[in-house]
C-alpha cells in the first residue's frame, strides 16, 4: 500500500481485496482518489454487489459479479466502468461485450445496479431448465427494476429455443415478463422465424 497527497490517493498492489458490507472488489492493483472520489482497478478485476430483495417475502439476495480487466468508478456520477473485454452474471442473466458500463445506486448500504450499458460485440444470455433465450447486437441496454433489454445496432437478434429466432433494427426483451417487441425498418423489414411442435 503507498498513500501520497497528504493520503488522499491511495494505491493498494498484489491481490487486492476491498469490501464494504456484503459488496467486494478484487484486482491486481487498486487506486483510491478520494479528493476526486473516484477508484480505479487493473488485472484481474471481480466485483460483486450484494442487493437485498425488494418483495414483501423474505427471500435470498440477488448477487451481481463483474469480471473485466480494467475498471474505473466515479462516486459523483455513481458510475462504473468496466474495459478490456467485460463478463456480467445476474440472477440467471449473462451479459458479455467489449465494454460495460454500469449506474448504480446506494440504498440502505448496499451498492444496487439500477442500469447496465454493453458495447462492442454485445451478448445476453438467460437459460432456465426448459429454454434458454439469448440476444445479440452492438449495443445493449438492461434496465434492473423493469427487466428489460433492449438490443441496437449492427444486426440485432433474439433467439428463444423453445419458440425461434427474431432480427430487426431494434429488439426490446422483457425478460421477467417473457415479451418481446420488434422494430423493423423501412427498407428491411423484421424477419421472424417460428419453431412448431
Amino acid at each position: 500500500m503507498n498513500m501520497t497527497g497528504q493520503r488522499r490517493r491511495v494505491r493498494y498492489e498484489g491481490n487486492v481485496v476491498l469490501w464494504q458490507g456484503g459488496d467486494r472488489i478484487e484486482a491486481d492493483q487498486v487506486d483510491i482518489d478520494r479528493a476526486e472520489q473516484t477508484l480505479s482497478a487493473r488485472g484481474n478485476v471481480r466485483s460483486q454487489f450484494v442487493e437485498q430483495s425488494n418483495g414483501k417475502k423474505p427471500s435470498s439476495p440477488v448477487y451481481t459479479l463483474i469480471r473485466a480487466p480494467e475498471f474505473f468508478y466515479s462516486d459523483k456520477t455513481r458510475t462504473g466502468r468496466y474495459t478490456g473485454g467485460a463478463v456480467m452474471v445476474r440472477a440467471g442473466l449473462e451479459v458479455r461485450a467489449a465494454e460495460l458500463r454500469g449506474v448504480f445506486a446506494v440504498k440502505d448500504g448496499s451498492t444496487e445496479l439500477q442500469t447496465a450499458y454493453a458495447d462492442g460485440q454485445a451478448h445476453i444470455v438467460q437459460s432456465a431448465p426448459d429454454r434458454t433465450r439469448s440476444g445479440s447486437a452492438e449495443h445493449a441496454e438492461y434496465t434492473v427494476a423493469e427487466g428489460k433489454v433492449v438490443l441496437t445496432g449492427g444486426s440485432p437478434e433474439f433467439v428463444d429455443s423453445a419458440r425461434g429466432s427474431t432480427r430487426g433494427r431494434e429488439l426490446t426483451w422483457f425478460a421477467d415478463n417473457d415479451r418481446l417487441l420488434v422494430e423493423g425498418q423501412e427498407n428491411q423489414p423484421a424477419v421472424s422465424r417460428i419453431l412448431r411442435k
